[in-house]
């Protein structure tokens, strides 16, 4: 579809969420992106995976106590603390354009565009492609910009990632429901609302994928000269996580395929019979019969990579820090609500 006509005529400060399974290029894309001279995208916000679902539990947010709460509780979380946002709790609410979750939202990465000189933000979190609904509820005009990678390759690089599963089925699951989220949002979003963009097109042909999605975006496009952008976000991602080190390299498509020669002809087998429908509904060509079962031994090895993978995410500050945060969140405004029941029963 030419979104060209529709969304030149968008507000420039139209909210967008560049959404996708991990490892599929959406921070290659968020580079790519944050480099236009209008627009500026944070780090991974996990906004709404983290407060969505407790918002009830703060109570009315037209309230300003309760609207103070949640402001402190996300101004001081693990991940948006690596934002670098220096601004105390005052000052934020007394430049919301509202007292809503959208509104603490919006003032949340205004503050952060400003910082960076520009006027658009936009946000980058994998797992929000299961918060779509929820999203546009916030920000009805909100944007969607998919990134969808053969699957295979995705499994190939997730396989030593800190945060993913460490066996193939449970990658093969990761994959299958994050495109199968965003195949059932696509029945109620309006179709201006959302773009696919593929990996393996945004680095073959980086500057015609681009100036598309800034045409869909309403923006003027930008070039990269096949390059990724020199930002304080890719030195971030560098001095972070190592897996990332492909974004210090020119833009390439030497990756395409990669699984062919990382993953065991069993490993593809399996995730093909998990995803395969999904891989084809996308035009990427199995390569087994995809009707692989797995052996007994094979069963346990999947129940005992999932507790593996659990703990070893708690080797990483950020994870463990936003876990515990969570979960004394939960307790804390748990407890505020039963005392102040309580207190009205008396």
């Amino acid at each position: 579809m030419d979104h060209n006509s529709l969304n030149m005529r968008r507000k420039n400060n139209t909210p967008f969420f560049i959404i996708g399974c991990a490892r599929s290029g959406t921070s290659l894309l968020l580079l790519l992106l944050d480099a236009h001279p209008q627009i500026a995208i944070p780090l991974e916000s996990h906004i709404f995976t983290r407060f969505y679902p407790l918002l009830p539990m703060y109570g009315p947010l037209g309230i300003d106590k309760n609207f103070r709460k949640l402001a402190r509780d996300i101004l001081n979380d693990a991940w948006i603390r690596e934002w670098q946002i220096c601004v105390s709790c005052d000052d934020f609410c007394r430049g919301v354009r509202e007292k809503s979750f959208s509104g603490c939202v919006d003032r949340l990465f205004t503050l952060f565009a400003e910082r960076e000189g520009k006027s658009r933000w936009g946000d980058k979190t994998p797992s929000h492609v299961y918060y779509i609904k929820e999203i546009k509820k916030t920000f009805p005009d909100a944007q969607f910009i998919y990134l969808i990678r053969d699957g295979r390759d995705t499994a190939k690089s997730l396989k030593n990632i800190w945060f993913a599963p460490f066996n193939i089925y449970d990658i093969g699951m990761l994959w299958n429901n994050h495109v199968a989220a965003f195949q059932q949002a696509k029945a109620y979003l309006p179709e201006s609302d959302y773009i696919e963009v593929f990996y393996e097109s945004l680095v073959r042909d980086t500057e015609n994928e681009l100036a598309r999605i800034f045409r869909f975006l309403g923006e003027e496009p930008v070039e990269s000269g096949g390059q990724v952008p020199a930002s304080i976000r890719l030195n971030y991602f560098n001095k972070k996580y190592s897996s990332n080190a492909l974004l210090y390299q020119s833009i390439t498509d030497r990756q395409i395929g990669s699984f062919r020669s990382e993953l065991t002809q069993r490993e593809i087998e399996l995730f093909e019979t998990i995803a395969g429908r999904q891989l084809q509904s996308y035009g990427y060509k199995l390569e087994t019969p995809a009707c692989a079962k797995l052996t007994p031994r094979e069963k346990i090895t999947v129940v005992g990579t999932r507790f593996y993978s659990k703990y070893r995410r708690l080797g990483f500050k950020i994870y463990l820090k936003g876990e515990l945060q969570r979960k004394m969140r939960i307790l804390r405004l748990f407890l505020f609500k039963f005392l102040t029941k309580a207190k009205a029963f008396k």
